[in-house]
């Protein structure tokens, strides 16, 4: 099994929740309203100088699916390049 992190900007999360739906990933956890700094976008502090969230979403799929999803989101920051996106794929050791 593999985790992958999805961090994205508050504003595309549709586009997020719907590629997932379309790869049948049926389970994950969200938590909204995240800060952060990267490097393809804006800081997202929801302050009056840095607007703004992030979302986070994470998923524990089969290795397979973890591809099929870092492929996704590859093509939604392509398509979303100024916005803010990244996904990280984590090794499961256990769970229970």
């Amino acid at each position: 099994m593999k985790m992958v992190m999805i961090v994205y900007y508050s504003a595309i999360g549709s586009e997020i929740t719907e590629a997932l739906a379309r790869l049948k990933v049926k389970t994950y956890t969200r938590s909204p309203g995240v800060h952060g700094l990267g490097t393809s976008s804006e800081p997202r502090f929801d302050t009056h100088i840095w607007p703004g969230t992030n979302d986070l979403i994470l998923t524990a799929v089969d290795e397979q699916k973890a591809e099929e999803v870092l492929k996704e989101v590859g093509a939604l920051k392509e398509r979303f390049k100024k916005e803010g996106i990244k996904a990280f794929l984590f090794s499961i050791e256990a769970m229970i």
